[in-house]
């Protein structure tokens, strides 16, 4: 996969609009439960008959969706702000935008741009962490992670565009990656995970070879440049074929997050199997096979990532 960039002109009509191909990485998580929870608002009727009970419920189950899309931008913020970044390049600005239930966070992946290694790092390390604070919260999330072809709409594609009411907007994305990510997260036999595109491991590594190459060829760009080498192992590390179907996973409780994640985090981590535990036995009690299954891989994954092999604690099979 390479990371090549090109501008190309495409025709609205009869007015050119230029849009940026690029690859993105896209991120898209979707939480679990919210189609039952926005069902229960369809009915009028409570709003009519008890509206403070109405914007109770309402604001109950979007607070969930809201609350999750905090912390994956605080956490993205502060991963980002932590990070060292290589001097005299820009680093990718991430958008975060929310569409009823899913949550889509994504950036211009430039190979040569050095700071796209550590953007994404530090997307992968939000994302473990929003894996475990949302289990912990009882908000179960499933996603995909992509890098692909994308194009991001901006001001210039909205002022060219033919319609004065253009439904184009800043931070608008389309293309290949989204699509990717998203049916990466909704796939039906995914469970509480995020999958990971075949070719995301790979391009870690070619992005870190070429910089590489650019370092040989100019040794005076090292004083600026963040070791390539170094970031993609550690990204590389919190990526891991899943133990339930060997598909690649964020590998949110793998060995490497204990010197990975935020000691708040880590200490949710009991809490958030104990969830995936109590829900498991509850809805095979229930005889609820459907969603019974995905958490019983849930449970097969933690069962792999016990300690030492992980950082899920062992608990009592009771």
């Amino acid at each position: 996969m390479s990371g090549d960039n090109s501008e190309t002109p495409v025709s609205a009509g009869d007015q050119p609009i230029h849009r940026h191909l690029s690859y993105y990485a896209v991120l898209c998580l979707d939480l679990l439960g919210q189609r039952e929870a926005i069902s229960a608002l369809e009915d009028l009727t409570l709003l009519r008959d008890n509206q403070p009970e109405y914007y109770r419920r309402f604001g109950e189950a979007a607070g969930k969706v809201w609350g999750v899309r905090g912390f994956l931008e605080y956490r993205l913020d502060k991963e980002m702000g932590a990070a060292l970044a290589s001097a005299g390049y820009p680093v990718p600005r991430v958008t975060i935008q929310m569409f009823s239930d899913t949550c889509m966070a994504y950036f211009p992946y430039r190979r040569e741009n050095p700071n796209s290694l550590v953007t994404l790092y530090s997307l992968l390390v939000a994302t473990a962490e929003t894996m475990i604070i949302g289990l912990a919260s009882e908000v179960p999330i499933r996603g995909g992670l992509e890098i692909h072809a994308a194009t991001e709409f901006n001001e210039t594609n909205i002022e060219a565009s033919p319609s004065p009411a253009s439904v184009v907007r800043r931070g608008d994305i389309w293309g290949p990656a989204p699509k990717l990510a998203y049916e990466l997260a909704e796939t039906d036999h995914n469970y509480m995970r995020v999958r990971v595109g075949q070719g995301v491991p790979g391009l870690l590594i070619e992005s870190a070879k070429w910089m590489s190459s650019q370092l040989q060829a100019d040794p005076h760009k090292a004083q600026c440049f963040v070791p390539p080498n170094e970031v993609a192992k550690k990204a590389a590390r919190m990526i891991a074929r899943d133990p339930v179907d060997n598909h690649p996973i964020v590998d949110y409780l793998g060995k490497a997050m204990a010197e990975t994640l935020a000691p708040e985090t880590l200490a949710l981590v009991g809490k958030a199997v104990v969830f995936a535990k109590s829900t498991y036995e509850r809805l095979r009690a229930n005889h609820d096979g459907g969603v019974a299954d995905k958490y019983g891989k849930l449970m097969s994954y933690i069962a792999a990532r016990r300690e030492p092999n992980g950082i899920a604690p062992a608990l009592s099979e009771s």
